[in-house]
This record gives structure tokens, C-alpha cells and sequence, in this order.
């Protein structure tokens, strides 16, 4: 492993479980045990590093997807294996990481709505259109409009003015978010799927 993944991977590990704006480049470098010279050689500032580390993140989830769209069962598979991989990384991600990225990294938040629009946006789309071909999912829905609605309400959810951390616990948010999402797209086939699977979830 070169070093500069070595950077980008510990960063990621630090920003995810203790916030962004609590580490320090100091910190980064006495973590892997080099100089802040030998940091500096791969990112101009934090803010560069935010980014790359974001970028290699971004690869990472699509690595992820793509996992699971080629070994999922049906459109809804899809969306529940997503969801439970999305869980296992919220749970260990510190719940300031998200609001500090979008309140002192105005570069790295752009770079987040650009995977939501693009990425995101198409995976949820083309996931309709075959929970549509499926028959798990109603055919009278516009996959364009649900899939926009899908990026902006994650937008909503991770909003502190609207779901204050000292009241909610994000994991439940999600959980709740996606039930919401499949219910209301769900075709009677698709329905009693999500059924049984709530079901062996409570056994």
C-alpha cells in the first residue's frame, strides 16, 4: 500500500470516528508516524485532505453497491442490503463527522450532492425501474421524481436543525427513512416481501 492511501485510509478512519473538525493535521501525522513535511507532500491543507478523503470513500461505496446489486435477489433486496451496509457505517461514524463536513468544508459538501446526484440518483432510479419490471414496486410511479425525492430527504434527515443529535439517533432516522421509502412504492408483491422480512428481522 503506497502511502498516500495509507493517509487517505487513517484520515478517513479518524474524521468517521471522531468528528472533522476535532482532528488536527498533528494528529494525522502522529497517527501514521510521519512528519507534517511528509503529509504535506500529498494534500496542500485539511481542506484538500477532506476531499481525497471523500473521494476515496466515494469509491469505496461504489465498490459496495455494485456488491450488492449483482448478488441482491430482487430491486428491494437491493435496497435492504444497501440500507443494513449504510447502518453498520452510521453507527460507527461520530454524529458530528456529516454537520462538520457541511459546515466548515463548503468544497467537500459539494463534492458529497455531486455523488448523491449522480451516483445515488441513478442507482435508486434504475432500481425502480427494475423493482417495476419485477412487479415488487408500483408501475405508476415516476422513478425520476422518487429518486430525487430519495437525495433530498437524505439532505432533510441529516439536517441538525431538523433532527437534533440530543434527540434523535441517526441509525433510527435511516431505519425509518427506508421503511417509509419501500412502503410507499411497493406494489402488493413488493409489500409482502418487506412483510416477511420485518417478520424474520423480530424473530
Amino acid at each position: 500500500m503506497n502511502q498516500e492511501l495509507q493517509i487517505l485510509i487513517k484520515s478517513k478512519e479518524l474524521f468517521f470516528k471522531l468528528g472533522v473538525r476535532s482532528i488536527t493535521m498533528d494528529d494525522i501525522s502522529s497517527e501514521l508516524g510521519i512528519s507534517k513535511k511528509t503529509l504535506y507532500q500529498y494534500v496542500n491543507n485539511k481542506s484538500d485532505l477532506v476531499n481525497k478523503t471523500l473521494l476515496l470513500h466515494f469509491a469505496d461505496e461504489k465498490l459496495v453497491i455494485s456488491d450488492v446489486i449483482g448478488n441482491a435477489e430482487n430491486a428491494m433486496d437491493e435496497i435492504i442490503r444497501i440500507a443494513r451496509a449504510s447502518l453498520k457505517q452510521f453507527r460507527s461514524m461520530h454524529p458530528s463527522t456529516i454537520y462538520d463536513i457541511k459546515k466548515y468544508y463548503p468544497e467537500a459538501w459539494k463534492l458529497i450532492d455531486q455523488f448523491k446526484s449522480d451516483f445515488i440518483y441513478c442507482c435508486i432510479k434504475e432500481n425502480i425501474l427494475k423493482g417495476k419490471a419485477e412487479g415488487m414496486y408500483r408501475m405508476k410511479i415516476d422513478e425520476d421524481v422518487i429518486a430525487r425525492l430519495y437525495i433530498n430527504s437524505i439532505d432533510y434527515l441529516v439536517n441538525p436543525h431538523n433532527f437534533p443529535a440530543v434527540q434523535y439517533n441517526f441509525s433510527d432516522l435511516y431505519k425509518e427513512f427506508i421503511n417509509y421509502h419501500l412502503q410507499g412504492i411497493s406494489a402488493e408483491r413488493g409489500y409482502l416481501y418487506l412483510k416477511n422480512i420485518q417478520l424474520e428481522e423480530n424473530e
